[in-house]
C-alpha cells in the first residue's frame, strides 16, 4: 500500500512518507516501532497536509523533513498519475505541515534525485537542476558528458564535498567522484522562488479593492444625489437644506420616492394657522424644494417634484420625486465611512485567511 514512499530515519527513528497503492496516493507519515515490530502512524498537531505522493524528492534539514515533486493520483480519475509542482515541510518539533511554495520546476523532482551541500538536484534530459534549500532557488546546468555516462541504476550522492557516482565501462562498473565544477560547471540559469506569492495576492486583493472603491465613488459622483441634516449635494454643486427639507427628502427615500400629499402636509403643518394656509405653504414649500433640485442638477425646466393622483383615492394626490436615474442616498459621516472600508479590507482579509491557512502565512515568514 506504499510503493514508491519515502524512508528516512530521524534521531534513530525509521519512518516512511507517502506512497501509492490501490489507486490512491498516501500522504501519511508513519514510524517503525522496534518494541512490537509494527509501523505506527505519528499524529499531527494540524489539519493542514500536503497532496499524497510517491516517487518524490526529500531532504532532512535538522527537525525538518522537506519534499519536493514526486506523482500523485488524480481523485476523478484514478488511472491517471499527476505531476506534482509543490514543495512541503513537516516540522518533527512541532508535528505540522507548513508549504514551502509551488513553482513548475519541482516537477522535474523524483526519487532518482541526488543530494547536494545544501538541497537536492535532479536530471531531466539534457540539463540539470539544482535546488537550493537555503535561498529557495533553482540553478540550471548543462549536463557534462560524464553525467550522461552514470548509471541509472544507481543514485549519486554528495559527501566530502565530491559528487560520488558509478559509470559502466567495458562492461564494469566503476566509482568516481567529482567535484560541483568539474561535474556541472557554470550555471546557465537561476531561478528563486517568490516566498512573497502570498503577500502579492495581499497586494493584489487591496489593490482591486482600492480600485473597485474608486470606481464607485465615481459611479457615486455622476449618479448619486448626496443629502444631509443641512445639506444637498450633485456632482460638485451643493446648497443648503432646511430641517424640513431634510425630513421630506428622508421620506422620499423611506417610500420608493412617493410620497401621499397627506404625508407631507402633516408633516409641513403649523398648529398657529389655518388649513387653507398650511396647504399655500406646503405648496410653496414643494416649489422651493423643486427649485434647489433644478439648482443642484443644473436643470431649470424639469420639475423634480411632480404631482400624481393617490393610489388608493383618485380625489387625493400624491408626489413623485422624480430623479431622471439618479439615486438619492443620505452621506454617511466621515467615521462611518472610515469604519465601512475598515470593514471591506478586515473581510478581504479574512477570505484570504480562509483560503491559505494560517500556516500558509507562516510559510511566508519561513516559520514553522
Amino acid at each position: 500500500m506504499q510503493l514508491g514512499s519515502t524512508i528516512f530515519k530521524y534521531n534513530n527513528d525509521i519512518y516512511r512518507y507517502g506512497g501509492y497503492g490501490f489507486f490512491s496516493s498516501r500522504n501519511f507519515i508513519i514510524k517503525y516501532d522496534f518494541t512490537t515490530n509494527e509501523w505506527e502512524s505519528i499524529i499531527l498537531k494540524s489539519n493542514l497536509v500536503p497532496k499524497g505522493r510517491y516517487d518524490n524528492s526529500f531532504l532532512l534539514n535538522k527537525d525538518e523533513f522537506v519534499v519536493m515533486g514526486g506523482e500523485g493520483v488524480d481523485p476523478l480519475n484514478r488511472q491517471n498519475r499527476n505531476k506534482l509542482n509543490d514543495s512541503w515541510k513537516f516540522s518533527f518539533k512541532n508535528m505540522r505541515w507548513n508549504k514551502v511554495a509551488s513553482d513548475e520546476y519541482f516537477k522535474y523532482f523524483n526519487s532518482l534525485f541526488f543530494n547536494t551541500k545544501n538541497g537536492v538536484g535532479s536530471i531531466k534530459g539534457s540539463k540539470a537542476y539544482l535546488y537550493s534549500n537555503e535561498d529557495l532557488s533553482f540553478k540550471t546546468y548543462d549536463v557534462s558528458s560524464i553525467i550522461l555516462k552514470i548509471s541509472s541504476r544507481f543514485k549519486m550522492y554528495f559527501f566530502n564535498d565530491l559528487y560520488h557516482f558509478i559509470v559502466k565501462r567495458n562492461n564494469k562498473m566503476i566509482l568516481m567522484s567529482r567535484t560541483k565544477k568539474e561535474l556541472f560547471g557554470s550555471s546557465t540559469s537561476i531561478r528563486h522562488i517568490d516566498k512573497n506569492t502570498n503577500l502579492k495576492v495581499i497586494i493584489v486583493l487591496v489593490f482591486f479593492s482600492i480600485i473597485g472603491l474608486i470606481i464607485l465613488s465615481i459611479h457615486q459622483y455622476f449618479h448619486y444625489l448626496e443629502i444631509t441634516s443641512n445639506q444637498i449635494k450633485f456632482k460638485n454643486n451643493k446648497t443648503n437644506l432646511s430641517n424640513d427639507e431634510y425630513r421630506i427628502l428622508q421620506e422620499f427615500l423611506s417610500n420608493q420616492y412617493i410620497l401621499e400629499n397627506n404625508i407631507i402636509q402633516e408633516i409641513l403643518n403649523k398648529e398657529q394657522y389655518e388649513r387653507s394656509h398650511n396647504i399655500r405653504l406646503k405648496n410653496k414649500f414643494i416649489s422651493q424644494l423643486n427649485s434647489k433640485l433644478q439648482f443642484i442638477f443644473n436643470n431649470n425646466i424639469t420639475n423634480y417634484i411632480q404631482i400624481q393622483q393617490s393610489s388608493f383615492d383618485k380625489r387625493y394626490k400624491r408626489y413623485f420625486l422624480n430623479l431622471e436615474n439618479k439615486k438619492l442616498i443620505t452621506k454617511p459621516k466621515p467615521a462611518n465611512r472610515k469604519s465601512t472600508y475598515l470593514l471591506i479590507f478586515s473581510i478581504i482579509f479574512l477570505i484570504l485567511w480562509i483560503e491559505l491557512e494560517l500556516s500558509f502565512f507562516k510559510s511566508l515568514f519561513n516559520v514553522s
